[in-house]
């Protein structure tokens, strides 16, 4: 091998090397760029621990055009309005009792959705899962809202040529917020009943009546909403015991 030959190679050699170190060096430098963005960005990659402030609630899911099952996923919707599914079993103390729509705070580590080991909460509207560590630390328990029933004369007439009765639940909630339903329209006229507050609601239950048949109208408080429930009653003959009804949901209200 000449002189010439043996350099030529050597030079050969070093270029091919520069190339794989220019290579190497940039996909180092590629990576801190993502990686760089991703936490100017407020990205979180991989689980951190964090305290979060909410109420507990049933996940809900992301597609909600199918039928939906009845199964309650627990999760805390947080005071930002973002959903997590909660996870109490890492506690290092004695695990506490959560009622649904009670607020509380606690510590512990989420673990963003996208880290996840498993597809289940894929179907969830959550960013991920919240692991309690630490103990929970319960707030006061939120005020049930003010429900006013309303009784005004409708646009459409009865079988007598009379305004039927539009029946209207006003609802209060302590931080202000009002809300307001048309319930029935119904072909009689419609009183309070006496003695009639339910004790967890705290609303009255009413009574409208017409030409033999009427309706009871009451709210109860459920799991997941307070609940309007209207029951159907007929009057009794000397010739006809009318049937036993029992109630229906007719219209909801959220908790808070």
């Amino acid at each position: 091998m000449d002189t010439k030959t043996f350099f030529t190679g050597r030079a050969i050699g070093f270029i091919v090397l520069l190339v794989i170190v220019g290579i190497v060096a940039g996909f180092y430098a590629l990576n801190n760029y993502i990686y760089k963005e991703k936490q100017d960005g407020g990205v979180v990659v991989e689980s951190y621990r964090a305290t979060l402030t909410g109420v507990q609630v049933c996940l809900s899911h992301k597609d909600t055009s199918g039928p939906q099952t009845m199964e309650c996923a627990i999760g805390i919707e947080t005071d930002t309005g973002e959903y997590y599914a909660l996870d109490l079993n890492l506690m290092s103390q004695v695990m506490t009792e959560i009622s649904q729509g009670e607020r509380f705070t606690a510590t512990g580590v989420v673990t963003p959705i996208e880290y996840l080991s498993t597809d289940h909460w894929q179907k969830y509207n959550v960013q991920g899962i919240f692991s309690v560590t630490d103990s929970v630390s319960m707030h006061s328990t939120t005020q049930a809202p003010v429900f006013v029933w309303k009784f005004e004369e409708a646009d459409s007439l009865n079988l007598d040529g009379f305004p039927e009765t539009d029946i209207i639940i006003e609802a209060t909630y302590s931080g202000g917020k009002v809300e307001t339903k048309l319930i029935d329209t119904t072909p009689g006229g419609c009183n309070t009943l006496p003695d009639s507050r339910d004790d967890i609601s705290g609303a009255e239950t009413i009574q409208c009546y017409s030409a033999g048949l009427g309706y009871h109208f009451r709210i109860t408080k459920g799991d997941n909403s307070y609940k309007v429930e209207r029951k159907t009653f007929e009057e009794a003959l000397p010739n006809y015991e009318p049937p036993v009804y029992e109630y229906e949901v007719v219209a909801e209200f959220p908790l808070f």
